[in-house]
């Protein structure tokens, strides 16, 4: 495993995996205002991204699902998007 110094300190990198933007700033979370928010203003969250294969617009958008651990299990709210340019380099290398 490799590391890399960025703004949250040094972290492992597993093998297989890359950073792509070290501050993704999210498309369509003026959309998702509300789920936004609530994500950001909760405690130990985190990312997911996931394909939005049944998108009609873009069949390889990328979700960003802001995610944190609730007294029921874990939250997951849809933020909105990965943005075109970047999802563009991600689905190059594939």
């Amino acid at each position: 495993m490799s590391t890399r110094s960025y703004h949250l300190g040094e972290q492992e990198i597993p093998d297989g995996f890359q950073i792509f933007e070290e501050r993704l700033e999210v498309a369509g979370v003026s959309f998702r205002k509300e789920d936004a928010a609530a994500f950001a203003s909760a405690t130990d969250g985190w990312l997911e991204l996931e394909r939005d294969l049944g998108n009609k617009h873009d069949r390889n958008a990328i979700k960003v699902i802001g995610c944190n651990k609730g007294f029921f299990g874990t939250k997951r709210r849809f933020i909105g998007y990965v943005p075109i340019l970047l999802k563009n380099s991600i689905f190059s290398i594939r």
